[in-house]
């Protein structure tokens, strides 16, 4: 190759009666994203780019948390709360208190 690139292959999916489409394989491995991932859809003049979205904190550590919560939480200031209860918990057990 005489340094040009290789033009990437075009996939196609089909829009649902939801107005969902799959991602193929493929752009999933070159996005890095995995079921349940969120991504983002870019408009740029006559074309759609599909952005991976980086987790946020609080998407992050709800799976850490989810022993301390009885229920799953229906807000994000819920799960700050107890985001809270679970750092104070830790800090007391750690310093023998508890």
């Amino acid at each position: 190759m005489n340094g040009a690139t290789e033009p990437i292959p075009e996939f196609r999916s089909r829009l649902t009666r939801k107005g969902q489409v799959t991602i193929p394989k493929p752009i999933r491995h070159l996005l890095g994203v995995v079921a349940h991932d969120a991504v983002a859809f870019v408009v740029e003049g006559d074309s759609i780019h599909i952005k991976r979205v980086q987790s946020t904190r609080v998407g992050t550590t709800a799976g850490v948390l989810a022993r301390y919560l009885r229920a799953a939480p229906e807000s994000a200031e819920t799960l700050r709360e107890a985001a809270e209860r679970a750092v104070a918990a830790e800090a007391v057990h750690r310093s023998g208190g508890g």
